[in-house]
């Protein structure tokens, strides 16, 4: 009798001891969650109050010292030239954190301790980061961001594998991409095609948006980083960007007229990263499905946009009948072949691998006065460039 007693309080003293234990995590799990959450707002109504083109170094240094400890910058950081970012995490989230440089993706990340995620979601955990930043240039702030990542589950998150992230961005970009909407305005929000594991909504606009209708857009229902009720879809992350998205079909049948050939080049001196004349010193012609495709060697001869090195060749890069296409459009005789020049525009450095994206299908532009006249006035509307 004596053993059984002694057995069954050692047992209830262990029962007891489980579910402290598990209230505590618990305890500690939603805590952490809702200062994540507390501190996210309150980074969201700093961003917002920034007006992009008129606050000012002051505004931004403000900004630095109040989320120092979350912030952080590569290179130098001075009135003349900063791009500072902001990122704050859950305390279980199994990511590095680290500074991703202007027109780079965040790359992904293997992610450790899985084992850890079911027990995490069932006590209200979420993986989640956000990440704000700002790039200052002569003393202004041209561009304000806000991006939220949450690790979201299936709807039995202990049994079911379908994990997945939940994405809400809302990006200033002065190399706005207006071809996601096939219109000259602002900004657009729009989805990404193939997000493999990830649903995602994404908001985009430049320094010279309407102010009103970009901190409309910065509406992000921060509760998702908190509830116990899981946020699974974009709509519920930003639901004013949702409703925009979903009627987009109305207001892009607003009447807008379609732009002209030289202001398509404009857009593209504008929205390319980087942008330079070039010589052509070697064609070739490949077939594909049936279809023949005319390719490029370029030599840079001369930066126009962000420092792009002068004398460096690109094999293969581009289409050459994409180039022609726009020879076509912008009245010139004949087609392209060795000597000619062109106005080649970048995403990346085409001294990095891989130089073969582009913003849109202007990627070589006919070189002549007019064409060149038109790139460097749209490479003028993009405020954090570097020109000669």
């Amino acid at each position: 009798m004596t053993f059984r007693w002694r057995w069954g309080r050692i047992l209830r003293v262990a029962g007891v001891a489980v579910l402290a234990l598990v209230a505590g995590l618990a305890a500690y799990v939603q805590i952490q969650q809702r200062i994540l959450r507390w501190r996210a707002e309150r980074l969201l109504a700093d961003i917002r109050q920034i007006q992009m083109g008129k606050s000012t170094w002051a505004d931004a240094q403000r900004l630095m010292t109040r989320w120092g400890t979350w912030g952080g910058y590569e290179g130098s950081c001075t009135a003349k030239r900063c791009d500072y970012q902001i990122v704050m995490e859950d305390a279980f989230r199994p990511m590095p954190i680290y500074f991703v440089p202007r027109g780079e993706m965040r790359k992904e990340a293997r992610m450790c301790c899985q084992w850890l995620r079911r027990p995490y979601y069932l006590l209200g955990g979420r993986f989640a980061i956000v990440d704000a930043r700002i790039e200052v240039k002569d003393g202004i702030i041209w561009t304000k961001s806000y991006e939220v990542e949450i690790n979201t589950t299936s709807h039995i998150p202990f049994w079911n594998e379908d994990d997945y992230a939940l994405l809400g961005a809302a990006r200033g970009l002065t190399n706005h991409r207006h071809s996601n909407s096939g219109s000259r305005r602002e900004y657009v929000v729009w989805r990404p095609a193939g997000c493999e594991g990830c649903e995602s909504i994404n908001v985009e606009y430049s320094p010279f948006a309407d102010p009103g209708i970009v901190n409309s857009l910065l509406d992000f229902h921060l509760g998702c980083l908190a509830s116990f009720r899981v946020c699974r879809e974009p709509s519920e992350l930003m639901p004013t960007a949702w409703l925009v998205y979903n009627h987009r079909g109305e207001t892009d049948s607003s009447g807008e007229r379609e732009p002209t050939v030289e202001e398509e080049i404009e857009d593209a001196g504008r929205d390319s990263e980087y942008a330079a004349i070039a010589g052509i010193t070697g064609t070739h012609v490949t077939t594909e499905d049936g279809k023949r495709l005319k390719w490029a060697t370029l030599r840079l001869i001369q930066s126009l946009k962000n420092g792009v090195p002068a004398g460096l060749e690109v094999h293969g890069w581009q289409p050459l009948g994409r180039a022609e296409e726009a020879v076509r459009k912008s009245g010139v005789a004949g087609g392209l072949k060795k000597g000619d020049r062109l106005i080649a525009l970048f995403e990346i450095r085409p001294d990095r691998p891989e130089p073969d994206s582009i913003w849109n299908s202007y990627g070589l532009v006919p070189y002549t006065d007019r064409n060149l006249a038109a790139v460097k006035r749209g490479i003028a509307r993009d405020k954090l460039a570097d020109v000669p």
